[in-house]
């Protein structure tokens, strides 16, 4: 292999190597927490921005969830528990808007806390909040929740119904 061929076979297979590092990196605990970008908010008053010095829990949900539905009580239960935290809901990957938004009205008062529905127009999964939150911290299923402290910073992703929630919205409350 000539010099210049060799010479451009390995800063290729650097450059290469540099994008797949870069594949690998997640959302996760510590990281600054993307944007909230919904389409609407089906309940309660709308929250645009991360309020510095206040807990927020984004949980993600679809009415066609199961378990997504049985995590409803204890994510109401927790918003009547620690009121100076945010709860929001966001109702992702729905193949039918329509049914989210039927199912929060079906809820009523046991769905104590506010919900929105992130941008479904292009498609169940590629919605703003389901595509920089879920899929960008390598979450493949739902219900799923994030804590965020009062610095704006991921404290904590997962299941709602883990005890480790519950300990991450203690230990991030200001």
């Amino acid at each position: 292999m000539a010099r210049s061929t060799r010479d451009g076979f390995f800063a290729l297979a650097l450059a290469a190597a540099g994008l797949l590092a870069g594949c690998g990196s997640k959302l996760g605990v510590g990281d600054p927490a993307p944007p909230l970008s919904v389409s609407k908010w089906l309940k309660g008053e709308p929250v645009l921005v991360f309020a510095p010095g206040k807990t927020h829990v984004v949980e993600f949900w679809a009415s066609w969830c199961g378990p997504c539905r049985m995590v409803v009580p204890h994510v109401s239960a927790l918003q009547k528990k620690y009121p100076d935290v945010v709860f929001i809901g966001v109702n992702v990957w729905e193949r039918n808007p329509a049914q989210g938004e039927a199912f929060v009205k079906e809820q009523g008062d046991r769905m104590d806390y506010r919900v929105a529905q992130d941008d479904l127009s292009a498609g169940p999964d590629k919605g703003k909040m389901a595509t920089d939150w879920l899929k960008a911290a390598g979450r493949d299923g739902i219900p799923c929740a994030f804590v965020v402290d009062g610095k704006g910073r991921i404290a904590w992703v997962g299941h709602p119904m883990d005890p480790g929630m519950e300990k991450a919205i203690e230990a991030a409350k200001p």
